[in-house]
Formats: C-alpha cells, sequence, structure tokens
C-alpha cells in the first residue's frame, strides 16, 4: 500500500512538472503585436530566415535584401509606417503587421499570409 501512495505522488508531481514545463515552452513561443519602433530595432542590421527557405536582410540605412532560389538576389527598400513594416520591391510598395515573440522569432502579416522567420544579427550578405 505504501508504494501504491507513493507510486500516485510520484506520477502527480511528473504531471504537475510535465504541466509546468509544457506551459513555458508555450509561453515563450507566443508571439505579440510589434510597433513601429519595435519593428525598426528588430529588424535594424539583421538577417531573416524565412520558414520558407528565403533569406532576407536589412540594414539601418533603408536597404534591404531578399534571396529565394531559385531567384536571384533582389534589391529594395523598408521602412516602418505606423505600426507596419514596409518593403518596396520595383517600385511597388507593400505593408504588413508584424509579431514577435521578444527573442529571435518574427511574423509578417498581410493579405491573409503569415510569413515566419528567426531573426539573427549582422548582414549575411556583407
Amino acid at each position: 500500500m505504501a508504494v501504491a501512495g507513493f507510486n500516485s505522488i510520484l506520477r502527480a508531481g511528473l504531471a504537475a512538472l510535465l504541466t509546468m514545463s509544457l506551459a513555458g515552452t508555450a509561453a515563450a513561443a507566443e508571439e505579440r503585436p510589434l510597433s513601429g519602433a519595435e519593428i525598426q530595432q528588430l529588424l535594424a542590421g539583421k538577417t531573416a530566415y524565412l520558414d520558407n527557405g528565403a533569406v532576407q536582410t536589412f540594414s539601418s540605412n533603408g536597404d534591404t535584401l531578399y534571396f529565394h532560389e531559385p531567384r536571384p538576389l533582389e534589391r529594395g527598400t523598408w521602412k516602418t509606417d505606423g505600426n507596419e513594416y514596409c518593403s518596396e520591391w520595383g517600385g511597388r510598395w507593400s505593408c504588413y503587421k508584424m509579431t514577435g515573440d521578444g527573442a529571435d522569432r518574427i511574423t509578417w502579416i498581410g493579405g491573409g499570409t503569415t510569413y515566419p522567420a528567426r531573426i539573427e544579427a549582422g548582414n549575411i550578405f556583407q
């Protein structure tokens, strides 16, 4: 009987630890809307590795480079407008809402599509 009681306590403790661990993982990965100032701070001087395989860099002067095989490297411009990220490619501007997890995950949201990415310091193309 003592063994059965110990096993019940052990199972309850393990279940509590697992629940806390999963809750911590979900909280760490949860993204929230970003302000224009946060977008500027997160992107300037960084490289984004998009989940679709593309790579994009963001210079603090507003230049951006985008590469996704098999297409050639594209040059554009980026800025924030209010609480949106905007980019210009070939004379056409598009703007997106953005979310971030406060660490290294960001997502562009626009036109019914999401573009999740991991962000790292530095410009991979320099």
